[in-house]
């Protein structure tokens, strides 16, 4: 997955994970953006 070059820095991100593929996807977008923005990862459990 290629990503595009993005100018918004985000100071949190709230990633809602659970057993799905999709939700896995979504949650390692989420942390390379948390690592890239250096900000805070909020991780919540979708049941």
């Amino acid at each position: 997955m290629t990503e595009k070059p993005v100018d918004k820095v985000f100071n949190r991100i709230l990633v809602g994970v659970d057993d799905s593929a999709d939700a896995q996807l979504a949650f390692q977008y989420a942390v390379r953006r948390t690592v890239k923005d250096y900000s805070t990862l909020i991780i919540r459990s979708i049941l």
